[in-house]
């Protein structure tokens, strides 16, 4: 009990430091940074009977913040670099209107599944957390969803 107290004193203390470090360290990406920061301080729960809180633990805090930022950075990086080539890949197999063997790739989806996808990648891109309130869903239900979206339209390597 007393080490969840102790978490809890350090979340109160360091929690305001901690985000706009992670908000600096992630060019001011408010969404990024706040999930950054609930990973400092999940971890920090996770690991409170290994860590000792007699020493440094604002030290632990900005060192895990840090890694963390510079994870989510790698991981955000490879996921637009997928996006940016999956959409590559269905503007390279869509529809050519003067061709009437030509089928579009986008015509494997749903009038719902089309819709969300358009405006995940047009009008709604830059507000996720709108776009998943407009259509009913979380923000983890959202991307899940797109991933899904993704799978079912993007084109298998054969060989």
């Amino acid at each position: 009990m007393k080490k969840e107290r102790l978490c809890d004193d350090a979340a109160q203390k360091y929690y305001k430091n901690i985000l706009q470090f992670c908000l600096r360290l992630l060019d001011y990406d408010g969404y990024a940074a706040e999930e950054c920061t609930q990973e400092v301080f999940m971890l920090l729960t996770v690991k409170k009977d290994k860590l000792d809180f007699g020493q440094n633990i604002r030290g632990w805090l900005y060192a895990s913040a840090e890694r963390i930022c510079k994870d989510y950075r790698k991981r955000e990086s490879r996921r637009l670099s997928h996006i940016t080539n999956t959409l590559d890949d269905i503007k390279d197999q869509a529809y050519d209107p003067f061709s009437s063997d030509s089928d579009s790739i986008l015509d494997y989806l749903s009038h719902e599944e089309y819709q969300l996808l358009k405006a995940y990648y047009t009008e709604e891109y830059g507000n996720r957390t709108s776009l998943a309130e407009k259509y009913g869903m979380t923000t983890s239900q959202l991307y899940k969803k797109i991933c899904s979206i993704r799978k079912k339209i993007t084109p298998q390597n054969k060989e």
